[in-house]
């Protein structure tokens, strides 16, 4: 993992994220890079009907960008650039993470109340799925900790056709901070012959040495959400498997929130490839 690229809008979660993807950074001695887009705001002229786009907002976003690195990193220990672009969030993510060429891209998740379209937000919800690179979701209350366990949640195997490097950020994780994974699959019956491990898959991570787990469950998200408590997860990983099962959990009617989405961060692997 060479560059981490995390994206800041500066708020507590943005900030707070900045804070995680600089220790990540500094454990696999990878460049970061600080990224933020933003809009030209119209500003009212005088008290007529009239409105100019403010002139000066390059630098001020230019010393926020510094202000913020300076404080992220104050002794110049780790490579740090910063990178701005006019425009929406999710289009100058994507961009910045081409020109970058970012291994991964770290971005806050904001606290609001237990609905996953208002916890996510419109710009993590527009890359999810629509990205070929790993996104790592960082909550606004979660501190960085060497993630001793991970859960890679699945309820099917992947495409053989499916990104090549789909892994790669969840292997390089597990292998710098000796993670033990679980790959978890829920399910509410037994097959009669009894469950297959998801090969495809397993040729990608198996050398973390993964333990496949079947937790029984009616409520997926709930059964997730008691497994991660049980094994104290430090990262919850999936792959949104063109939606499918990323939707049902997270933007389904019949799911309106997963508690522990909150308090873990979440890694969002990427099945699509460029």
């Amino acid at each position: 993992m060479k560059t981490i690229l995390v994206a800041v809008d500066f708020t507590e979660a943005s900030h707070n994220a900045a804070k995680y993807a600089t220790e990540l950074a500094r454990a696999f001695h990878a460049r970061l890079v600080i990224f933020n887009a933003y809009v030209p705001v119209p500003m009212p002229l005088s008290e007529a009907l009239v409105a100019v786009v403010q002139d000066d907002q390059e630098p001020y976003i230019e010393q926020r960008l510094k202000d913020l690195t300076e404080e992220l990193d104050p002794s110049e220990t780790i490579d740090i650039e910063m990178s701005k672009a006019i425009g929406r969030a999710s289009d100058g993510i994507r961009q910045a993470a081409r020109q970058w060429q970012a291994d991964l891209i770290v971005m806050g998740m904001k606290h609001m109340h237990h609905d996953v379209r208002r916890i996510f937000g419109s710009t993590v919800t527009a890359l999810i799925g629509k990205i070929a690179v790993p996104l790592l979701i960082i909550p606004e209350e979660a501190s960085f900790k060497v993630p001793g366990s991970i859960a890679l949640a699945t309820n099917s195997d992947i495409d053989t056709g499916a990104n090549s490097h789909i892994a790669d950020a969840l292997c390089e994780i597990g292998h710098q901070f000796r993670s033990k994974l679980y790959v978890v699959r829920v399910v509410n019956n037994v097959p009669e012959n009894g469950f297959q491990r998801p090969e495809a898959l397993h040729n990608k991570v198996e050398s973390l040495w993964p333990e496949y787990v079947y937790p029984y469950g009616i409520d997926v998200s709930r059964s997730l959400q008691q497994f991660v408590e049980k094994k104290n997860i430090d990262i919850l990983a999936m792959i949104p498997h063109q939606h499918t099962f990323f939707e049902k959990l997270f933007l389904g009617s019949q799911t309106k929130a997963m508690a522990f989405a909150t308090h873990i961060p979440l890694l969002v692997l990427p099945e699509i490839a460029e």
